[in-house]
């Protein structure tokens, strides 16, 4: 029974990964999705594009690791939960809060 429910585990944790991956890239969630927007502070250099250019503004769910109470295995797909949507840099930058 323990290898089932292992097994379980790891799958619910793959295919929620995919679930998430394809979603984002479908524009279905906010969470992580990136924005097509050059930071004007640190022109989008980091350290993967020492040249700048990078898109470092991502559409966070502050709530996203909380659990749904009303039913949904995911709680990005629930209707009733609250969502809290920010748009916050993902670089070392020094823009203005």
């Amino acid at each position: 029974m323990t290898a089932d429910v292992e097994l379980g585990a790891w799958a619910y944790g793959r295919t929620r990964a995919m679930v998430a991956t394809t979603a984002r890239a479908f524009a279905l969630l906010f969470d992580g999705q990136a924005l097509d927007v050059v930071c004007p502070w640190c022109r989008g250099v980091t350290p993967e594009t020492p040249a700048g250019g990078a898109r470092t503004r991502r559409v966070r769910d502050l709530f996203g690791g909380r659990d749904c109470r009303h039913g949904q295995p995911d709680r990005r797909f629930c209707t009733e939960c609250d969502q809290q949507i920010v748009i916050v840099w993902e670089n070392d930058c020094d823009s203005p809060s």
